[in-house]
């Protein structure tokens, strides 16, 4: 089942990604507490992985070429980054 991107990319300095463009896998840094979960959705919408994070910092793996969502839910929201994979 596809999940709806209806998530504000505005709010997104809760954490940061690198490096992006990315070559297979990347690294999520957070600035506050770990967050809840965190989503990565192809950009057709379709939840690729879910990860709950125990750390400040993640690696994220990305199969393929192409242009994805990473999606971090916090206590303030949910905030969102594109992530190019190439």
């Amino acid at each position: 089942m596809a999940t709806a991107l209806r998530y504000s990319f505005f709010r997104a300095s809760c954490f940061q990604v690198s490096p992006n463009p990315a070559h297979g896998q990347c690294t999520v840094l957070f600035t506050d507490l770990p967050p809840k979960h965190v989503r990565l959705f192809n950009i057709d919408g379709k939840l690729l992985q879910e990860i709950k994070p125990e750390d400040n910092a993640i690696e994220v793996h990305l199969s393929h070429s192409g242009i994805f969502i990473l999606s971090v839910e916090t206590d303030s929201g949910i905030f969102s980054k594109r992530i190019i994979n190439w």
